[in-house]
């Protein structure tokens, strides 16, 4: 395991040496704050590349013998 975490280490070494790993940095500094949740941004992102809404597939197997045994969320939510 020691010799893992130092392969690791030195070859991070390396990659930073040997390529400007500066490039990899982000300068935050132009971008504006925008305040509040990330979920409307994403929804909207999803809405663009999404299809209409559509009906979830039937759950189990039941032509395989493996019907449901339960609605979701699934019994172990209500076990203690």
């Amino acid at each position: 395991m020691r010799f893992l975490s130092a392969f690791g280490f030195l070859f991070s070494l390396l990659l930073f040496c040997v390529f400007d790993m500066s490039i990899l940095s982000v300068d935050y500094a132009g971008v504006p704050v925008k305040h509040g949740s990330w979920w409307p941004e994403w929804v909207g992102w999803l809405k663009e590349r999404s299809g209409p809404p559509t009906a979830a597939p039937a759950m189990g197997a039941v032509q395989a013998g493996y019907p449901p045994f339960a609605d979701a969320p699934g019994l172990y939510v209500f076990e203690d």
